[in-house]
């Protein structure tokens, strides 16, 4: 009943509509979860509350593990853990990664605050590994997403390098961005 909860409803619905696609794609064909993807779509954490909530009533009334593994699978969610398990879908957090990656060396998120040319809000991140500036990413619509993206643009460049021997050194790699936004990689 609450008039904000309505209108972070309907500004939800309006993002997923957007996105819908792309998240559609992602979770039935992606090799990797939809990290910068989902925070894009910035749904707040009392979506995730209610379906809590949902299955925790249906275990305390029916106490069935069946009945509550029923309601998982009609809201779509078994299918795409199972998807996950046979696929092997990639699951770790970019961040994660880009931490694994890194090793020793610090990473360090930069984020900065700017407009579009239609006035709405855009976040940049910049990435650094040590001393490196390893990408930018431009057109975050929240830090969250930019973050995420950005770390995910960073994990894609450290793999090339490893992959080409050059481990600490720049080189250039062309990030086809998927989602939005400009990124700038070195």
């Amino acid at each position: 009943m609450s008039p904000e909860m309505g209108s972070e409803q309907a500004d939800t619905l309006k993002r997923f509509t957007e996105l819908q696609p792309q998240i559609k794609t992602a979770i039935k064909s992606g090799s990797h979860y939809p990290w910068a993807l989902l925070a894009k779509l910035q749904a707040q954490k009392f979506y995730s509350d209610m379906v809590e909530s949902l299955l925790g009533a249906v275990w305390i009334d029916s106490g069935s593990l069946d009945t509550c593994t029923s309601i998982v699978a009609r809201m779509g969610i078994l299918a795409y853990f199972e998807r996950i398990v046979k696929e092997g879908v990639h699951v770790m957090h970019p961040k994660e990664e880009l931490g694994v990656l890194a090793d020793t060396s610090e990473v360090k998120y930069t984020l900065s605050l700017g407009e579009e040319d239609g006035g709405a809000k855009q976040y940049a991140c910049e990435v650094f590994v040590g001393d490196d500036r390893i990408v930018e990413y431009v057109g975050g619509v929240s830090k969250m997403e930019a973050q995420t993206k950005a770390a995910e643009l960073a994990v894609s460049i450290l793999r090339a390098r490893k992959a080409a021997g050059l481990v600490g050194e720049k080189m250039e790699l062309d990030v086809d961005n998927e989602i939005d936004g400009d990124s700038m990689v070195e």
